[in-house]
C-alpha cells in the first residue's frame, strides 16, 4: 500500500538527543548529568543497551544514594522511524512516558517527545485516529 503525502511518519519528526548513563551509578550522579547537559531524561544502559529511563519526577525526588537502576523506568518499546505518528500516540498513552528512543535495529537515532507527536498530530489536516479511520473503512 503506498503511503499517503500527508501521512506523518516518527521519521518525519526532530528526534532529541538525550544522554544515556549507565544503570550502577548513583541518583545523585545522574542529576548532575542531566544539570549539565540540561535534560529533564536521561536514558540508562547495561552492557551498552537501552534498558531504561529516568524522568524528570524520578530525578528530582529519588534519594542522592539510590542506583540508577533501582529507580530507573524499563523501556518497553523503541519507535521505528517509519512508525505512523498516530501508531507512535498509542504506544505512549500504553506505557505512560513522555519520551521513547527511536531506532532502527540497534542503531539509536534519538529521542522523540509524546507533546511533539501530539502537536504534529494536532496540525496535521484531517488527524484521526487509527481506529476511526478503520471504523470508517470497515463501515463503507
Amino acid at each position: 500500500m503506498a503511503r499517503k503525502q500527508k501521512d506523518i511518519r516518527i521519521g518525519d519528526l526532530r528526534t532529541r538527543k538525550i544522554p544515556a548513563i549507565p544503570e550502577h551509578l548513583s541518583m545523585a550522579a545522574a542529576r548532575k548529568v542531566a544539570a549539565l547537559k540540561q535534560v529533564d531524561v536521561l536514558f540508562v544502559e547495561r552492557d551498552g543497551r537501552l534498558v531504561g529511563a529516568l524522568e524528570e519526577p524520578v530525578l528530582a525526588k529519588a534519594a542522592d544514594d539510590a542506583t540508577v537502576a533501582a529507580s530507573m523506568t524499563a523501556i518497553g518499546a523503541c519507535l521505528h522511524p517509519e512508525m505512523p505518528a498516530s501508531r507512535a500516540r498509542d504506544v505512549f498513552a500504553w506505557l505512560r512516558v513522555s519520551m521513547l528512543p527511536v531506532a532502527v535495529g540497534v542503531l539509536l537515532i534519538g529521542a522523540i517527545a509524546r507533546g511533539d507527536v501530539e502537536r504534529a498530530l494536532a496540525q496535521q489536516p484531517d488527524a484521526l485516529p487509527d481506529a476511526a479511520l478503520r471504523a470508517r473503512a470497515n463501515a463503507g
